[in-house]
């Protein structure tokens, strides 16, 4: 049995772990990650746009906005 060393950096780790390794670059599945909140957020506000009337969506985009900007700081980093 050989022991491998530990990977030397975090796309190093990434490719590990993965089953397809290098098929997706790290930068394309980080970006992946960021587009699905971003586009659940943006259904909401359509919805709530559409059921409740620019005065609710307004609200909600309020509620939204610590939470978008949190999340957007987290995909940036």
């Amino acid at each position: 049995m050989t022991r491998r060393l530990p990977p030397a950096s975090d796309d190093e780790a990434v490719a590990e772990a993965s089953p397809a390794p290098a098929a997706i670059p790290v930068a394309t599945a980080g970006l992946a990650c960021g587009a699905v909140p971003a586009a659940n957020t943006a259904v909401r506000l359509v919805l709530a746009l559409v059921a409740g009337g620019p005065g609710f969506a307004a609200r909600l985009a309020a509620w939204l906005a610590p939470v978008v900007a949190v999340v957007g700081v987290g995909v940036a980093w």
